[in-house]
C-alpha cells in the first residue's frame, strides 16, 4: 500500500471480515491437511512414506491448535498463539513441504 497511513486505526485492527480468526486459513487448512495425512498413513507406504503421514498429522493438529488459539486469545503476542505459529510456520509445514516435493519428485 502506497499510504499506510491513511487506514484509521480502528480499520486496521479489526479482523478480517471475510477470515474472521483465520477459519479457513487454519481452521479448514489443518482438516484437510489431517485428511492427505490420514491417506498418507492407511497407504501402508505403497507410495508415500508413513513418516510423512505422520508428520502431517502434526501439521495438522498444529494449524488447528493455532486456529483455536486465536479463536479464544485475542492477543497474538500471547506464548501459545506465537509459539504454535513459530514451530508450524517455520519448522513443521516447510518440512512437511519438503518432503512432500521430494517424494513426488522422486514417483515420478
Amino acid at each position: 500500500m502506497l499510504h499506510p497511513e491513511a487506514i484509521p486505526t480502528a480499520l486496521a485492527t479489526t479482523p478480517s471480515s471475510i477470515d474472521p480468526r483465520g477459519l479457513l486459513t487454519f481452521g479448514l487448512a489443518g482438516l484437510g491437511l489431517f485428511v492427505i495425512a490420514w491417506l498418507i498413513v492407511k497407504g501402508r507406504g505403497e507410495q508415500f512414506p508413513s513418516g510423512l503421514g505422520y508428520l502431517g498429522y502434526l501439521s495438522a493438529l498444529l494449524l488447528v491448535v493455532l486456529y483455536f488459539a486465536r479463536l479464544i486469545l485475542l492477543n497474538p503476542a500471547n506464548p501459545l498463539v506465537l509459539g504454535t505459529a513459530l514451530v508450524s510456520g517455520f519448522l513443521v509445514n516447510p518440512l512437511w513441504y519438503l518432503w512432500l516435493g521430494i517424494v513426488l519428485l522422486r514417483n515420478r
